[in-house]
């Protein structure tokens, strides 16, 4: 799925869903260097809806499984 930026494709989403421990949807996108940096702003349409959506610093994965055992 493309990934745009005021109407332009800057990118493309590889992979997507639901993360249940961070109660978000979340995916990962290559997306064009100058679009990459944190906090920008972006879309991607999910089954046809456009969305907004924003870069993330870090990735929420949890390694050790904390969130699941607060």
């Amino acid at each position: 799925r493309p990934v745009w930026h005021g109407g332009r494709r800057v990118g493309f989403v590889t992979s997507g869903g639901f993360g249940y421990t961070i109660g978000k949807s979340v995916a990962l996108a290559l997306v064009d260097d100058d679009f990459a940096g944190e906090g920008t702003a972006l879309s991607v349409h999910i089954v046809g809806v456009e969305r907004p959506a924003r870069v993330i610093s870090a990735s929420p994965y949890d390694p050790q499984g904390k969130a699941m055992r607060q």
